[in-house]
């Protein structure tokens, strides 16, 4: 947690935006936590690039298009937040152009770090993660 300051009595919340179900529940968390108590949230979403041939489309379009549809992400996921617009940043992280997320973690002081989940999509309800394998058994 970062330490308190008479500048910034607010907490403060990020929270990784992707489209689906696991991006929605990430937003209603980090929801949450804004409307608990006092708290400023920000919004990133990621737009990784492409460097080489794309087929069928050029890079550059290939990219733009990725850029777009991060900020349509952003741009819905604002729309949904009971939040004060005061209150709520919006970036987009453009890999080899911004700093990783990890980077802006480290140095954002968020006192809440919201990620979409990514390990559940294999399991049932009221099951734990599947048993471990030998080596080279290959998938059961």
């Amino acid at each position: 947690m970062r330490p308190a300051s008479a500048h910034s009595p607010e907490r403060h919340v990020l929270v990784l935006i992707e489209p689906g179900r696991a991006g929605a529940a990430a937003l209603r968390r980090a929801q949450a936590l804004v409307l608990s108590e006092p708290a400023e949230l920000t919004l990133v979403a990621l737009a990784p690039r492409a460097s080489g041939p794309r087929c069928g489309t050029s890079i550059q379009d290939y990219n733009r298009t990725v850029l777009e549809a991060a900020h349509e992400d952003l741009a819905r996921a604002r729309a949904k937040l009971a939040a004060p617009a005061a209150r709520v940043r919006c970036r987009v992280l453009v890999e080899g152009i911004d700093p990783p997320l990890d980077e802006l973690v480290a140095r954002g002081g968020f006192d809440h770090v919201v990620l979409p989940e990514r390990w559940r999509f294999w399991r049932r309800r009221g099951e734990g993660p599947p048993p471990p394998r030998a080596p080279g058994l290959g998938p059961a």
